[in-house]
């Protein structure tokens, strides 16, 4: 499992939050690429991981 910050943007909008890009690449090196705000980035990569499991893994149709 690799987490990797691709780019932080400043957000303008009300809630001074930052967001971030993150590009997560598990073991059978399926890249996800989601854009979140970096206060919450623990809980929505806890999300994002749960699914990323809970998909079908592409290395299973051997």
């Amino acid at each position: 499992m690799l987490m990797n910050i691709v780019k932080e943007k400043p957000n303008h909008n009300k809630d001074s939050s930052h967001s971030c890009i993150v590009q997560i690449t598990t073991d059978s090196q399926v890249q996800q690429t989601v854009e979140i705000c970096k206060e919450s980035l623990t809980t929505h990569f806890t999300k994002v991981v749960t699914a990323l499991v809970k998909s079908p893994r592409l290395d299973q149709q051997k």
